[in-house]
């Protein structure tokens, strides 16, 4: 295992970037500079061969997995023959980021429901990839403030003296320790804690110092050699604290008590009553706990425990703590902690509707508190958590509900005038409430009102762009724009789509000139498609042409797109664009041409196939082409060819039919 930066130790946060090979040169640097530009945390990768006894993947914090074709094709590389299983199975975080386009149906066979980010997608006129990166993030990773709170909330501190070799035995005390009641809100404290940078001895004595108790790991390995523990730890603990011995493996007391003179009588670390009395025994002035009621002190001994934070990671313990500060109703912070637990899979397993369930208690919290208060924090807490609901409905696919989560936004902002005009001054909250109406009315089928909300949300968007003139507020325009051109496309409205869909056109073909990425390309493509099937179906004296004009546009790029990167997603849209000229053709009675296009599109599936894997295989896909074969072959009059493929497509079809 390889880390690029940073210096390991164990009280840092630890990020597994695990790829397929070919992808690491591709995308390490970039998502390496985006999650550490948000957390401070050490990013590991590449470790070739499994050795758990050098550096356990337990000790991971979080795994970073881009989704790639490469890596999907290939279910025989590490990542997902062994890194992701073993993130599933100890319940450690998985953050998916979906780097190419259309490969949901393969990324389920492995992944399942686990949901991912999509640094391309922009959907969304309220949270960019960077805000969901980093609510993520900081999700799944403590940072530094949060970390020295949780700290503070320890009643004391234990420090456990071990030799290195005995690093096993050190952590097996640890939850030895804890297993008891009273030490659950007693953290260890040992030299893998230490900071970079720190000075070694001084730092050491700082810490026994202000330990209630040393504990020392006895095992052969401490009289067998010199040692830091007998030339340095010990003395520095010997008449300044109390010390507990604790035998891991049999030893030799009399070169013990040799060594580390006035020792006291070892305790056998496997016998728990002797175990339990000698803790309770040295710790007796703190092990009546004045916090125990204290929902903020118990949320953060969860986190402490969630996260391994100077105690060993301790689920159940974790989240029933948290649990519990949530239960109180007096600390949101941890109503807000189980949302993302549940959401994301972070210390439990993943389940929306128990996810859902604590979003709407945290809704009811601020609520609450909103009335008590009329405070604009509160407010804006209110509309947050009221958002935050809508979308986990709508993502369930229960729109009812979102819809319900959204309206109620919308009347709470209008009431939020009255008391907070200066944050509201740029619209962005209600350009976030009218486009998520406008997704939930298209879910309903109800396109009147859905446009409605979409040209309200393009407006407030204008507005914003006026003050906010960034490529980021241009994609978003380019994805609204396409949305509501197709919206007047259907209704009718053809001087309107023309318009929107040219000015959705001109953004994109902006972002390719400023910044020509992949991405920016493949949104362009998919103006000239919107475009040239505008002009298709509109038919207008000249609208021939402008339809060929923009589908050659098209494929052309298309085509350079999948030369360049190779992608299934290229290939797909290479595939389709041909079969999009093959009717387009058809329908303006140029047969040959037509058929030289349904032959393209043919062969780029079959050479797809090849290039990748049969197990992309799209039988849709087949099932058009035999209709496009057919239906060719009937007006061309040559029956017998056209009945082949209807008895080809006729076969793949009940195929389908018998696998559902």
């Amino acid at each position: 295992m390889h880390k690029p930066e940073g210096n390991f130790h164990h009280g840092a946060r630890h990020v597994y970037f695990t790829c397929h090979p070919k992808d690491h040169e591709k995308f390490f640097d970039k998502i390496y500079k985006e999650i550490r530009s948000i957390v401070d945390c050490v990013i590991w990768y590449n470790m070739e061969d499994i050795n758990e006894k050098k550096f356990p993947l337990i000790d991971m914090d979080l795994f970073v997995v881009p989704i790639t074709t490469n890596l999907l094709l290939t279910p025989s590389c590490r990542t997902l023959k062994y890194d992701v299983p073993y993130a599933i199975k100890n319940k450690k975080p998985i953050l998916p980021l979906m780097l190419e386009n259309g490969l949901d149906e393969l990324y389920g066979k492995y992944f399942s429901k686990l949901q991912y980010l999509d640094p391309n997608s922009q959907d969304s006129t309220s949270i960019s990839y960077d805000e969901k990166l980093k609510k993520y993030l900081n999700a799944n990773l403590i940072n530094d403030e949060l970390a020295s709170m949780i700290r503070s909330a320890f009643d004391a501190y234990i420090f456990l003296s071990y030799r290195k070799k005995d690093r096993k035995y050190a952590n097996e005390l640890m939850q030895l320790i804890h297993q008891n009641d009273f030490c659950r809100d007693i953290a260890i404290w040992y030299d893998e804690y230490l900071e970079p940078g720190e000075n070694f001895n001084k730092a050491i004595l700082k810490v026994i110092q202000k330990s209630e108790l040393f504990t020392m790991v006895v095992t052969p390995n401490l009289v067998n050699e010199d040692n830091y523990i007998r030339t340095d730890e010990y003395p520095a603990a010997l008449h300044q604290k109390k010390i507990l011995p604790i035998e891991m493996e049999q030893t030799n007391y009399d070169l013990l008590i040799e060594q580390y003179p006035e020792i006291p009588k070892c305790i056998d670390g496997y016998n728990n009553i002797e175990l339990t009395n000698a803790l309770e025994s040295s710790l007796l002035e703190i092990t009546c706990r004045e916090n125990d009621g204290d929902p903020q002190h118990n949320f953060f001994i969860g986190l402490a425990y969630l996260n391994g934070i100077d105690v060993e990671i301790n689920l159940e313990r974790a989240l029933q703590l948290i649990t519990s500060a949530a239960e109180s109703n007096k600390v949101p912070e941890a109503i807000v902690k189980l949302v993302e637990m549940y959401q994301f899979g972070v210390g439990v397993g993943q389940d929306d509707d128990i996810a859902v369930e604590w979003q709407k208690k945290l809704v009811v919290y601020w609520e609450k508190q909103f009335q008590k208060t009329n405070a604009e924090r509160d407010y804006k807490f209110l509309l947050d958590a009221l958002l935050s609901l809508g979308d986990q409905f709508f993502q369930k696919g229960e729109i009812q509900d979102a819809e319900t989560s959204y309206k109620r936004m919308l009347n709470l902002y209008n009431n939020g005038l009255k008391i907070c005009t200066k944050t509201i001054d740029d619209n962005q909250d209600l350009a976030i409430i009218y486009e998520r109406l406008s997704d939930v009315y298209m879910e309903k089928w109800d396109v009147i009102v859905a446009s409605t909300y979409l040209r309200k949300s393009i407006t407030l968007c204008e507005h914003i762009f006026e003050i906010k003139d960034t490529n980021n507020v241009r994609r978003l325009l380019l994805s609204l724009y396409k949305k509501l051109g197709k919206i007047y496309q259907d209704e009718g409205n053809q001087n309107q789509a023309e318009s929107i869909l040219l000015k959705a056109l001109a953004l994109g073909e902006y972002l390719v000139k400023a910044e020509d990425t992949l991405e920016s390309r493949r949104k362009l493509a998919g103006c000239y498609e919107a475009i040239g099937c505008f002009y298709d179906e509109r038919g207008f004296e000249d609208d021939y042409r402008k339809a060929k004009q923009f589908y050659t546009k098209m494929y052309n790029l298309y085509e350079r797109l999948k030369d360049a990167e190779g992608t299934v997603v290229d290939w797909t849209n290479l595939m389709y664009s041909f079969e999009l000229l093959g009717r387009f053709h058809e329908k303006n009675c140029d047969l040959i041409t037509a058929e030289k296009f349904y032959k393209r599109a043919e062969n780029v599936y079959k050479s797809m196939l090849v290039t990748h894997d049969e197990t992309i295989k799209n039988k849709f896909f087949e099932l058009c082409l035999y209709e496009r074969f057919g239906d060719l072959n009937i007006k061309k009059e040559n029956y017998d060819l056209a009945e082949k493929y209807y008895r080809k497509k006729f076969a793949l079809d009940n195929d389908i039919i018998k696998k559902k």
